[in-house]
């Protein structure tokens, strides 16, 4: 099956559900995403991302595997996102529930699934929370703030942002599990004369001890940037991403940090 995108509406998507059956811990699937301007693709329990592709995946079919664990005799949802034009078609084959006895990754936990601290925010912050001084906000549209903070969203109507005088804002992940091989994905928009440092670091929950830290500073022009970080194997861990204020006195105004489609997944 696929999803022919010529003709189609940019971000909108369609949609299939299917019911997870009461012994699968694992939905195995192939996919097929290549075009010039491919969406998305995304498998949902609720309003958790259980998995996020995106964008141009190569010429050939792929594999990917879905912890569907705690969704057993629940509704899960697959969406196919509209791109930028008719070179956006994403195609599916093979939807197979495997039972459990498989070895499937991340284990089931007391730890929220590592595919939970994916999030786009369409409907919510999924269990992410703001844990400093000032607030992430999630938000459809431009920020109120001109020259500075995105138009819309990267994909779908949602993102979250710090607004320049609200910084410093700090939003911390739920525990999660981080195995081999794992990278931190986002999409992030710093534009603006007076844009501070958006640092994001892989803590663990135990000892408070970061594992890893990453920052990024200043201005990064005028539209969505993808960024990529590896994570560290651990299991107990939480992402913390945090916007610190610029030291630029003129245009303080002009420092809004936004961030969208967070994902944790093989690298």
């Amino acid at each position: 099956m696929y999803l022919e995108a010529s003709g189609q509406v940019p971000g909108t998507y369609s949609e299939l559900y299917t019911t997870v059956p009461d012994n699968a811990c694992t939905l195995g699937l192939n996919y097929h995403m290549w075009g010039q301007h491919i969406g998305a693709l995304e498998v949902l329990g609720g309003s958790t991302s259980l998995l996020k592709l995106q964008g141009e995946q190569g010429r050939r079919w792929r594999s990917a595997e879905v912890n569907v664990t705690l969704y057993q005799g629940r509704t899960i949802e697959i969406r196919g996102y509209v791109g930028s034009s008719y070179r956006g078609d994403i195609a599916l084959d093979n939807l197979v529930f495997k039972p459990c006895g498989y070895e499937v990754w991340p284990k089931p936990s007391r730890y929220v699934h590592l595919q939970s601290v994916n999030c786009s925010f369409e409907d919510s912050f999924c269990g992410w929370s703001n844990t400093g001084q000032g607030d992430w906000l999630r938000n459809r549209g431009p920020t109120v703030t001109r020259n500075t903070g995105p138009t819309s969203a990267t994909y779908g109507q949602y993102y979250t942002y710090v607004e320049s005088d609200s910084a410093p804002a700090q939003l911390t992940s739920p525990p999660f599990f981080s195995g081999e091989d794992q990278c931190l994905t986002l999409h992030n928009y710093m534009y603006g004369r007076a844009i501070g440092d958006l640092v994001i670091k892989q803590s663990s929950v135990k000892t408070k001890v970061n594992l890893i830290t990453d920052k990024i500073s200043g201005s990064q022009g005028a539209r969505w940037i993808k960024h990529v970080v590896k994570v560290v194997d651990n299991t107990d861990s939480r992402i913390v991403m945090e916007v610190k204020k610029s030291q630029t006195k003129s245009y303080s105004w002009e420092g809004d940090v936004a961030v969208d489609e967070i994902s944790v997944m093989k690298c």
